[in-house]
């Protein structure tokens, strides 16, 4: 579930569906309407990300190891699928940095993590599948 920097908008993912909700947020009551009908993701997207502008939002699609971006029509809410990125093999969680400027993808296992220039499909990726080091552990 993603919501828009200007609250306007709150997007919900429909993994086994592959597809994406939208509703409009009444700012005075905060009730939500739907959107028409729900938008085809063309992927199981399982977590979605707002750039901090509103302009932009990002889907991880873990079973088929994508990050996906969608740009979004500002009055109606309604996103474009613009790109999508490899990620690696089975990404399970991705973050992306304050600046908007780089996303942070992290392996199933938390051993490795991808990290990927944004925007998404313009930017060639500086590295990826990058082995994380050990963590220590501190005994309880």
């Amino acid at each position: 579930m993603g919501i828009s920097p200007n609250s306007t908008f709150i997007y919900v993912a429909l993994p086994g569906l592959k597809r994406l909700a939208i509703y409009a947020i009444d700012g005075a009551t905060g009730n939500l309407t739907q959107q028409g009908n729900s938008f085809d993701a063309s992927y199981a997207i399982k977590q979605l990300v707002m750039a901090p502008g509103g302009g932009v939002f990002y889907g991880l699609a873990p079973d088929q190891g994508q990050v996906v971006s969608y740009t979004l029509n500002s009055s109606s809410g309604l996103p474009t699928k613009k790109a999508n990125q490899s990620a690696g093999l089975f990404p399970t969680y991705m973050v992306l940095s304050a600046n908007a400027a780089y996303m942070y993808v992290l392996g199933l296992d938390t051993t490795w993590f991808t990290f990927l220039a944004v925007p998404i499909g313009i930017q060639t990726p500086p590295s990826t599948g990058q082995d994380l080091p050990p963590t220590p552990r501190t005994p309880t």
